[in-house]
């Protein structure tokens, strides 16, 4: 039985099947096939909670559904809260020769002026890794590179980037509970008789 589960697993993640994320998520808790859970998890985390069907909200059920639009509320209030209260360093680099209020002004510039808008695009917001790495090897006008790369280390120190994929990872370890426990039902099966 081992081959022919592994002959239907191979079958059905073909790309031209184009199974929903919801289907292989669902498909994934039925069945055990872990290498689809994170991936189809994920996927659903990305897409906004009105791309989601209906036909997909009840194929996962109540519980998964709320796991989701429940994760997807906790990256986007945190995203916002990141993006609406730039760091304020308390201090900066000892070899910069300008004013702590100097460097403190010119960061929060750049950031309402660029990385808040990059990590809030509508359509293709910034993902942790890609601020992290703009704020390491992108100058700031009027601030040092010592102390711009200071402020780095404090951000990454207290992880605020990292709080999303914390997030998703936390969702991510409720969600593995539901291994083995869904039942796979045919949609023809939901209708009422």
């Amino acid at each position: 039985m081992e081959n022919a589960r592994v002959f239907a697993i191979q079958a059905l993640a073909a790309p031209t099947l184009k199974l929903s994320p919801a289907l292989r998520l669902c498909l994934a808790l039925s069945f055990r096939i872990g290498d689809w859970v994170e991936p189809a998890f994920k996927e659903l985390i990305a897409t906004p909670g009105n791309l989601i069907s209906l036909d997909d909200f009840t194929l996962l059920g109540p519980a998964l559904c709320h796991l989701i639009v429940a994760t997807q509320a906790a990256i986007r209030s945190h995203c916002l809260l990141v993006a609406y209260n730039p760091l304020k360093p308390s201090s900066h680099d000892p070899t910069c020769k300008k004013p702590l209020l100097s460097c403190q002004s010119n960061w929060e510039l750049a950031w309402w002026d660029g990385l808040a808008r990059h990590y809030l695009h509508p359509d293709f917001p910034a993902s942790p890794q890609d601020i992290i790495s703009k704020l390491e090897n992108t100058p700031i006008v009027g601030v040092t590179t010592a102390c711009r790369l200071q402020a780095v280390e404090i951000i990454k120190q207290r992880r605020v980037f990292e709080a999303e994929d914390d997030m998703k990872q936390e969702a991510l370890d409720k969600l593995r509970e539901f291994e083995g426990t869904m039942v796979w039902c045919d949609k023809a099966d939901k209708s009422p008789n």
